[in-house]
C-alpha cells in the first residue's frame, strides 16, 4: 500500500488536545446565535467523527468478507492469515482512534457551549481522555498519554459558569489549525481518487471481480455459474456502497474545514455569517441519510 498509511496522526491528536487545554479565564457570555453556531458545529464534528470511525471498521469487515469469497473461488494468492489486507487492523485502529478523538472534541465543545454543569464537562473530558488512551497503544508513549490526560482532567474539573464564553473562544481559536488538519486527513482518506484507504478498498473489489469473472468463464455447472454471479454482485454492491458513503464523508470533512473558520469569526462578533456552518449541517445530514440507507 502507498506510504500515506504511515502518516503521523499522533501529531494531529497532540496538537488538538494541547491547544484545547491552553485556556485563559474571563470574558462575557455567548449570545443565543453564537451558542447555536457552536452547537451546530460541535454536533457536526461528533457525527462526522463517529460516522468516519464506523466506516473505517465497515470497510475492513467488507475486505475480510471479499477476500474469503475470493479464496472460495480458488484464488490461492489469498493469505488466510491476513484476510484484512490491505486495510489491516492496525490501519483501522489508527484511523478510528483519530476519528473518535474528533468526535470527542466535538462533544467537549458542545458541553462548554451549552448550559451544562461542571460534572457533565468532566464526563466529556473523560471521554476524550479515553479515546486518547486507545491511541496511546499505537502512537503515544505512556508519558505523553499521561501528560495529556492530566491536562484534560484539569479542564473537566474546573468551574466554568463564569468563564464559559472565553473558554469556548480560546479552544476554537487555538485548536482551529489542528482540527482542520484532522478533518483534512479524513477527507484525504475518502478522496474518490485517493491513494490510501479508497485505493486499498478498490483493489480488493477489483481482485474479487476479476476472480469471479474467471470462475464464471470456467464454470461447468449451473451452481458454479450462480456462485460466480453472486460473487460479482457482492463486489458490485460493496463498491457502490463504499463509493456513496465515502463521497459523503469526504464532502462533510471538507465542509467542516470551511465551517471551523466561520465558527471562530462567529464567536468573536455578534453579527453572524453562517453559510459555511449551514452547508456543513446539510452535508452531515446527507452523510447520515446515505449511511443509514445503505447500512446492511
Amino acid at each position: 500500500m502507498p506510504g500515506q498509511f504511515s502518516r503521523d496522526w499522533r501529531g494531529v491528536l497532540l496538537a488538538v488536545i494541547m491547544a484545547g487545554a491552553a485556556i485563559t479565564l474571563g470574558g462575557c457570555g455567548l449570545s443565543e446565535a453564537q451558542r447555536g453556531a457552536v452547537a451546530s458545529y460541535s454536533q457536526a464534528a461528533i457525527t462526522l467523527g463517529d460516522t468516519a470511525a464506523a466506516e473505517f471498521r465497515k470497510s475492513r469487515a467488507d475486505v475480510v468478507e471479499m477476500n474469503i469469497r475470493r479464496f472460495s473461488l480458488g484464488d490461492d494468492k489469498v493469505d488466510l492469515t491476513r484476510l484484512d489486507q490491505p486495510l489491516t487492523l492496525e490501519h483501522v485502529r489508527v484511523r478510528t482512534a483519530a476519528a473518535e478523538a474528533l468526535a470527542d472534541y466535538g462533544r467537549l465543545m458542545k458541553t462548554l457551549g451549552t448550559d451544562t454543569q461542571s460534572a457533565e464537562i468532566h464526563v466529556a473530558a473523560e471521554s476524550l481522555r479515553s479515546s486518547l488512551a486507545r491511541v496511546s497503544s499505537v502512537r503515544l508513549s505512556a508519558g505523553q498519554a499521561g501528560a495529556i490526560g492530566g491536562l484534560v482532567e484539569r479542564l473537566g474539573g474546573m468551574a466554568v459558569e463564569g468563564y464559559r464564553a472565553e473558554r469556548v473562544r480560546e479552544i476554537a481559536t487555538t485548536s482551529g489549525p489542528a482540527v482542520r488538519q484532522l478533518a483534512g486527513l479524513i477527507e484525504e482518506d475518502f478522496e474518490a481518487e485517493g491513494e490510501a484507504w479508497t485505493l486499498g478498498f478498490d483493489l480488493v473489489v477489483t481482485r474479487l471481480t476479476d476472480k469471479a469473472g474467471d470462475f464464471k468463464r470456467a464454470a461447468k455447472t449451473p451452481g458454479e455459474t450462480a456462485y460466480a454471479d453472486e460473487s460479482l454482485a457482492m463486489a458490485a454492491e460493496r463498491r457502490a456502497r463504499f463509493t456513496a458513503v465515502a463521497a459523503r464523508v469526504h464532502d462533510a470533512a471538507e465542509a467542516l474545514v470551511a465551517a471551523e473558520k466561520e465558527v471562530q469569526v462567529a464567536l468573536q462578533y455578534k453579527p453572524l455569517a453562517t453559510d459555511d456552518i449551514n452547508a456543513l449541517i446539510a452535508k452531515v445530514q446527507e452523510l447520515v441519510s446515505v449511511a443509514k440507507a445503505l447500512r446492511p
